[in-house]
């Protein structure tokens, strides 16, 4: 079983970049990105974050050691499924410029497409045998916990985006791509 170190390394400082970029680009509020004067750092997006993984983590303990362990265990499902769903954004985003040559064609439509049908597989084959109680440390009404903390936070994660697409519309808008700004600018 992972310890809390190499849990907190592997899934929480990539945690800390994901917040501080929704942030910045307008998905989630805008202090969240506020940035330590003298270290540059996230601090808020680190203080708030830790407090939440915190409290995840004594929950989960409190549960059960074994849904600690699956829970780590269940972020393949996720990784799988939000890779794969990029490799389809990537080649529905370029769909206009596949032919213009064979270069953007493999590397803009061939290579996503085979890596995101190979991880859509993943997905699936990771759904049906994480669904079975036997395939985890834990279970609930016969279905493994594996398969319920990954498939129960990707549930979560499309209620929380049609909540957020409501009230934080703009950052959803067709069209509207994040501007680029010089380092100079960035302050937030």
């Amino acid at each position: 079983m992972a310890s809390l170190a190499q849990i907190a390394g592997r899934y929480f400082l990539p945690l800390i970049g994901a917040v501080l970029a929704m942030s910045a680009h307008g998905a989630i509020p805008r202090w969240f990105a506020r940035m330590h004067p003298r270290f540059r750092t996230p601090t808020t997006a680190t203080l708030v974050m830790g407090a939440i993984s915190a409290l995840f983590y004594v929950l989960l303990t409190a549960a059960s050691k074994n849904v600690l362990a699956d829970s780590a265990a269940s972020v393949g499902l996720l990784i799988a499924f939000y890779y794969g769903l990029t490799g389809f954004a990537c080649v529905w985003f370029f769909r206009r410029s596949l032919l213009r040559s064979v270069r953007d064609l493999v590397t803009k439509g061939i290579l996503p497409m085979i890596g995101a049908t190979a991880l859509l597989g993943a997905f699936v084959l990771s759904v049906k045998s994480y669904w079975p109680a036997v395939s985890s440390y834990s279970s609930f009404g016969g279905i493994g916990g594996i398969f319920l903390i990954g498939a129960g936070s990707l549930v979560v994660g499309a209620i929380v985006m049609v909540v957020t697409a409501r009230f934080l519309p703009r950052y959803f808008a067709k069209g509207i791509t994040t501007p680029v700004r010089d380092e100079r600018s960035a302050t937030l």
